[in-house]
């Protein structure tokens, strides 16, 4: 496992965001527009990253190799995302309230630029990368390999989403941040699990009935 103290620090860095997430909702909130966090939710994140200068303590955070990427997320996204969207169907088949329909370009965009990749940066990034910097344990081997850093960066996904939007079904996403973990530990870039968190994005939006 990672040391004691960079398992803290990870906390803490995490506790602290949420912190500032939350304000930020409650703010939102307050003033009667609780839809403004989706957008200022994507500033927290990143700032979040550069404030600790991650390079400086040698994380690296980068999308990888293009090739290799787009052909984990394929390879491995698609069949596992298919598995999480009809789970998240069965367990919640009523559509939740979202915006109305936008044009689909813009709708790809917006999922991958101002949500998977925001959340892939300081999860699969920063938070990932620092517990792996100390001590990469792997966990399971077989088809795929779990690390100690995959799963404690895809618990603390989990718990943000469930905080942000406190819903027991909102716990689900600890098996996509899984598999969003694997293929930045198989690909060692970010676009691979940015691709896939995009493509989940999206499929649960069609599911709701938009596309």
């Amino acid at each position: 496992m990672p040391t004691r103290s960079s398992t803290i620090l990870v906390f803490a860095h995490f506790a602290a965001v949420m912190i500032v997430l939350k304000g930020l909702q409650w703010a939102c909130h307050v003033a009667g527009r609780p839809m403004l966090l989706a957008s200022l939710g994507p500033f927290v994140w990143l700032l979040a990253v550069l404030f600790t200068r991650p390079n400086r303590r040698g994380v690296e955070i980068d999308l990888g190799p293009v090739k290799t990427g787009i052909l984990d997320a394929l390879l491995y996204g698609a069949p596992a995302i298919g598995l999480y969207v009809l789970g998240y169907w069965l367990l919640r088949p009523v559509q939740m309230p979202s915006p109305a329909p936008l044009d689909l370009v813009v709708i790809v965009a917006t999922y991958v630029f101002a949500n998977a990749a925001p959340e892939e940066i300081y999860f699969r990034g920063y938070l990932q990368g620092r517990l792996a910097l100390d001590d990469e344990t792997i966990l399971r081997t077989g088809p795929f390999v779990w690390t100690n850093s995959i799963v404690i960066s895809a618990a603390l996904f989990a718990l943000a989403h469930f905080i942000l939007v406190p819903q027991p079904i909102r716990l689900m996403t600890f098996f996509p941040g899984l598999l969003f973990g694997y293929l930045r530990f198989r690909s060692t870039g970010l676009l691979a699990p940015i691709l896939a968190h995009a493509a989940a994005n999206l499929a649960l939006y069609a599911l709701q009935g938009h596309v």
